[in-house]
């Protein structure tokens, strides 16, 4: 994955309730972009998670690691116009959706946080 300028602090774990898991969804995944952030100590769960889901469709910007675990993969939106895509994946893999805290930047349409349950 090529480098990029997009900021990598740590974000907060979503409270947000998880979606139910719906295999049926609707993917939008022109035009989206995506930074994937994953658990220092399994680096393979975030070049993983962004193989899976460049194989769907959407745009790997960068992948990087994070400092601490997280529980629940979580996707965060980063703008108005992201919230769908971001909702919509997260409703296909039943993992939590929330906008980004403001520590992450705004220069991608989504972050994904790859949580234990999927490393």
């Amino acid at each position: 994955m090529p480098a990029s300028p997009v900021e990598t602090p740590e974000p907060v774990e979503s409270r947000t309730p998880k979606p139910t898991k719906r295999k049926n969804v609707r993917l939008i995944t022109e035009g989206v972009t995506v930074q994937v952030l994953s658990d220092p100590d399994t680096p393979e769960a975030g070049e993983a998670m962004a193989a899976r889901l460049a194989d769907l469709g959407y745009t790997i910007v960068t992948v990087e690691s994070l400092s601490k675990k997280y529980k629940t993969t979580t996707v965060y939106w980063s703008f108005p116009q992201a919230q769908k895509a971001a909702e919509a994946l997260a409703q296909k893999f039943g993992w939590n959706v929330d906008e980004k805290p403001r520590n992450l930047a705004d220069t991608v349409s989504f972050h994904v946080v790859v949580g234990r349950d999927e490393s």
